[in-house]
């Protein structure tokens, strides 16, 4: 039976924080963006522009595809689920180490930008793939000297999306999007978001809310006299 990695994404992933605290979002501001986009018709493009630089991410079409093509290369296959499914950094994912595959453990400690440690969903579904490498004594994804580099990992990214045809250009980063615009549009939180992600800063988590303010001005646009019906 096919995994469904966005299921797994939005609802294995989420289920590791419950002990978070859901922080109140920013109800009252978002509601008057929202009421005021619907008035005077602002372009969805508008919205999400709005401040921070907007983030580029794949459809979860996209990120099918992205799966299907690199299913005949064990290493290929093991690179675009992991950063997929945990959000990691390429450069995280690069380091990981044998140690995590040592444990039944389904979280695994990860030490992020700024030397900031989280927890981070590691769950059977990535330890087979990552079992069916040959990794050294010490890296998961290793080399002779080490292990692969940021620029080989991107340079095996770009090209499977290529060969999925995708006309945009496509990087590691791109799936960390991906990974959070996925999981906040399925009802994640921000204090989950920014803890699976190692923000440090709530401010930019916050990048990922435009999807809650599409959801917004769906919803108000349903109301009786948006349709014209009173």
């Amino acid at each position: 039976m096919p995994i469904n990695y966005h299921l797994f994404v939005t609802i294995f992933v989420p289920s590791c924080f419950k002990h978070l605290t859901n922080l109140t979002f920013r109800t009252c501001t978002q509601v008057k963006h929202t009421l005021y986009v619907v008035a005077t018709g602002t372009s969805e493009e508008k919205v999400k522009n709005t401040g921070r630089k907007l983030v580029r991410f794949l459809s979860e079409e996209e990120i099918d595809a992205l799966i299907d093509v690199s299913k005949g290369n064990d290493l290929h296959h093991a690179i675009i689920q992991v950063l997929y499914m945990t959000g990691l950094r390429v450069s995280e994912l690069a380091s990981l180490k044998t140690d995590v595959l040592r444990t039944n453990q389904e979280m695994i400690n990860i030490v992020g930008k700024g030397g900031r440690e989280r927890l981070v969903p590691f769950p059977p579904i990535i330890r087979d793939v990552l079992n069916k490498l040959p990794f050294g004594a010490e890296y998961i994804f290793a080399k002779k000297d080490g292990h692969l580099s940021r620029q080989a990992i991107l340079s095996i990214v770009k090209r499977l999306a290529k060969q999925a045809g995708i006309r945009q250009t496509v990087t590691p980063h791109q799936l960390r999007h991906s990974f959070a615009t996925h999981m906040m549009e399925r009802g994640a939180d921000l204090i989950t978001l920014m803890t699976l992600l190692g923000h440090s800063d709530v401010s930019t988590t916050e990048r990922y809310l435009w999807v809650r303010t599409k959801h917004l001005i769906e919803t108000v646009k349903k109301h009786p006299l948006a349709e014209g019906k009173i």
